[in-house]
């Protein structure tokens, strides 16, 4: 359960970060080559510690809540921006 929630639910947060993260790179002024090469640098780190958060953490739910909000807030980041289409 813990090894499928991580890779799966790490990814999927991961992933909504980097969205936020390349949009507001961008909003910023930073190139979007510069930014989505960055982001991936700084996402691939981020995946590796919330797959090791969450075999660390005693109780599922705090991952859980973390995953969620980032998941939630990079797509919706993703969304409003119009970076999607």
């Amino acid at each position: 359960m813990r090894t499928a929630f991580a890779v799966g639910g790490g990814y999927l947060a991961a992933s909504g970060a980097f969205g936020s993260f390349c949009t507001l790179s961008v909003v910023a002024g930073m190139r979007r080559s510069e930014a989505v090469a960055l982001g991936t640098m700084l996402v691939f780190v981020l995946y590796l510690i919330l797959i090791l958060w969450v075999f660390a953490v005693g109780a599922l739910w705090r991952p859980c809540f973390v995953f969620m909000l980032m998941i939630a807030v990079g797509y919706i980041t993703a969304f409003y921006s119009g970076s999607g289409s």
